[in-house]
């Protein structure tokens, strides 16, 4: 998939970047069955690692954290970052590219799910 235009991360994303996806309802009831039905069909249980790409304020990763798994987020916006952070997420503050996804994995932090929704319109 390819985009025609092109606007630069800082002002897409900049400082006072403020969608917050727990604030839509609908949205935090996906983010329930969604998790509900990951869990079941991957067979994840306490003991997997869930990495969610643009994660925001974490509404989606909670759901698995709540369950016991390891989860770590990965949102460049920091007021969503600190939102997550607040929830007790783990949360690496800046965009996935390759260096980031080299150093996670270096750490040991490879995923059994990982989710990136609604990110074409920002890669």
């Amino acid at each position: 998939v390819q985009t025609e235009d092109f606007v630069r991360a800082d002002v897409l994303f900049d400082a006072d970047y403020a969608y917050f996806s727990g604030q839509s309802e609908t949205w935090v009831a996906h983010c329930g069955r969604f998790a509900e039905e990951m869990i079941e069909r991957f067979g994840l249980t306490e003991s997997s690692r869930v990495i969610e790409v643009a994660s925001n304020d974490g509404t989606l990763l909670r759901r698995f954290h709540d369950l016991g798994m390891a989860c770590t987020g990965i949102e460049p916006t920091a007021m969503s970052a600190n939102i997550a952070r607040g929830l007790g997420l783990t949360v690496v503050e800046e965009f996935l590219n390759v260096g980031l996804a080299t150093r996670l994995a270096g750490l040991g932090a490879e995923a059994d799910l990982l989710v990136a929704n609604n990110v074409l319109a920002h890669v």
